[in-house]
């Protein structure tokens, strides 16, 4: 038995290396049909666990009305969640899932890095400028699909490093964050990940400076449970309110009369079924992309899983930091969907399938 549980574990990880790798390098430029191929296999891979492990009426039920959902609003950026959460029952330590995968995270950066510093040009060369006062600044995508998207990339490296050092937190572990970021934020002139990465170091050396008197706030646990709400109605507010505002969209790149385009589009007639953007307009928002985009249904699914799983498993420090990371970044980026830069839905099952299995 020892040797199958250990085999479906290896399957596992075998299928979100797989999908993490088609992210990385078989969507980068042009390969569609290879990055469609490997997603599609390690969807396989995945399910193939479904004959082996056992299930419970209540799993089945959950996983039916998924489903359902996902025909419904034909919203395929549920299915690696779904996929990758739910079976996820065969891994048993947190530890092990979050180092696994932070190796193949930062295997996968490096590569990318690596192939873009020898020219090697299948990987994207968008390398732009931006204006700052009377100077140009270049920006280097470093191989990948914009300037922005190197610290993107880089939010599951952070994170997991983040996930397994917070109980031994010390000075040079912000440092070695900070030196990293100082140094990619030279390279892309990418403001929000810099920022974002310094204010999570704060975040950190505060919560460990007043831990003891924050665990005893009640009014904490319920500020995280509702944060996705608070997120959502922030991004409303800074599109509706702040959209003309001149100095902010500088700041913030356009993003505030962005969302207030979004809101005035389709605030109107919100849906519960997927729709398309708005042309030329992206929207670096995960809240507005899956209120508007994805549809109010989708929206109320991820807020009440959020809310559901952090309520389990709020115990644990090590959430309280990653989610924060998470929801912040959530705020500029589109990423909350993103199973390959957000593994907070994996670790939530995790921990509460062998919670449970412990008997805690």
């Amino acid at each position: 038995m020892k040797i199958r549980n250990d085999l479906l574990k290896e399957i596992y990880f075998f299928s979100i290396y797989v999908y993490i790798i088609s992210f990385y390098y078989l969507k980068i430029k042009g390969g569609d049909i290879f990055f469609k191929s490997g997603v599609i296999f390690s969807y396989i891979c995945c399910v193939s666990l479904f004959f082996f492990i056992k299930h419970t009426k209540k799993e089945f039920f959950y996983l039916f009305f998924l489903i359902i959902v996902v025909l419904i609003t034909l919203n395929t950026s549920l299915i690696p969640i779904i996929l990758f959460s739910y079976f996820s029952k065969v891994i048993k330590d947190d530890k092990e899932f979050i180092k696994r995968y932070l190796i193949i995270n930062l295997i996968c950066y490096l590569g990318v890095i690596f192939l873009y510093s020898n020219n090697i040009y299948f990987l994207p060369q968008i390398d732009s400028f931006r204006i700052v006062g009377e100077e140009i600044k270049i920006r280097k995508s470093l191989g990948f699909s914009h300037p922005n998207a190197v610290f993107v990339y880089l939010i599951p490296i952070f994170l997991s490093y983040m996930y397994i050092r917070i109980e031994k937190w010390r000075l040079y572990d912000s440092l070695f964050i900070f030196g990293i970021s100082n140094v990619l934020y030279r390279l892309t002139n990418s403001r929000t990940g810099f920022i974002l990465n310094s204010i999570i170091i704060i975040y950190i050396h505060m919560w460990n400076l007043f831990e003891e008197y924050l665990e005893k706030i009640k009014l904490i646990k319920f500020f995280y449970l509702n944060l996705f709400t608070i997120m959502t109605t922030l991004s409303l507010s800074i599109g509706i309110f702040f959209h003309l505002n001149s100095k902010l969209n500088e700041l913030l790149s356009l993003r505030p009369m962005i969302w207030y385009e979004y809101s005035y589009n389709f605030i109107s007639n919100i849906s519960i079924l997927k729709r398309s953007k708005l042309k030329y307009l992206a929207l670096d928002n995960s809240y507005l992309w899956i209120l508007f985009l994805d549809g109010v249904l989708i929206w109320i699914l991820y807020n009440y899983t959020y809310y559901k799983i952090l309520k389990n498993i709020f115990y644990k420090k090590e959430i309280k930091i990653i989610v924060i990371y998470l929801l912040l970044y959530s705020l500029f980026e589109n990423i909350w969907t993103s199973i390959y830069i957000n593994p907070f839905f994996v670790i939530g099952m995790i921990l509460i399938i062998n919670k449970k299995e412990s008997g805690e």
